[in-house]
């Protein structure tokens, strides 16, 4: 950024500790600032200094924009001086997120023919990795697929080997999700806080994949 400061016009931060970031790159650069806000954050309010924090980032972001309607409530709540806080909702490109045959998908990923659960997400505790990977455990007959990255990247490669009915793929391109999507019975949403409305879920319900979604 500091060699493209000139090509750059508004800093995008996604979420609060990266808007915390912007705002420092907002008063060096001196550009425009919108933050995005994915979650709600149980750590508002329960101090002075989160609140403090949180206020000074809305007062200098241009918008703040919340992707739930919880996201908002908790949000409106601080007096932040600034009337700056507005929902918006993820897009789907409803041409390459779209049902196709269920069993041609599971071949084109090399996975088995057989009641599926997929998994996509940041390999963390709080996304309720650990918890599917227990459920796999006791469900021998169904498979459960993860894709993602991230610190529990070792533990599910690990269960991967041990359990036959677990399969950790990695990464995956977003032109090639809508297969994986396909290829799964359910779309499972484990975590363990509250979570905003994710792309993901919108993308496998545009693939006519149900979604499970932990009670949170």
């Amino acid at each position: 950024m500091i060699t493209n400061s000139h090509k750059i016009d508004i800093i995008h931060a996604q979420g609060l500790n990266a808007g915390a970031i912007g705002v420092v790159l907002k008063a060096i650069f001196k550009k425009r600032l919108i933050v995005s806000l994915h979650a709600v954050y149980k750590q508002i309010g329960k101090s002075k200094l989160t609140s403090r924090a949180t206020r000074l980032i809305f007062n200098n972001a241009e918008i703040v924009l919340g992707m739930s309607k919880a996201v908002i409530n908790q949000f409106a709540q601080l007096e932040t001086g600034k009337s700056n806080l507005e929902k918006y909702r993820y897009w789907i490109d409803v041409n390459k997120f779209k049902p196709m045959d269920q069993e041609e998908a599971r071949n084109k990923i090399g996975v088995k023919n057989c009641f599926t659960v997929l998994f996509v997400g940041r390999l963390i505790q709080i996304k309720g990795v650990k918890l599917l990977i227990d459920i796999a455990r006791e469900l021998e007959y169904i498979q459960f697929i993860f894709i993602g990255a991230g610190p529990m990247k070792n533990t599910l490669q690990k269960f991967s080997k041990e359990l036959p009915n677990v399969y950790f793929l990695g990464q995956a391109e977003n032109s090639k999700m809508a297969v994986y999507y396909n290829s799964a019975d359910i779309f499972c949403i484990p975590s363990l806080y509250e979570e905003g409305l994710g792309g993901v879920a919108m993308e496998s319900i545009a693939c006519c994949t149900p979604v499970v979604g932990s009670n949170q």
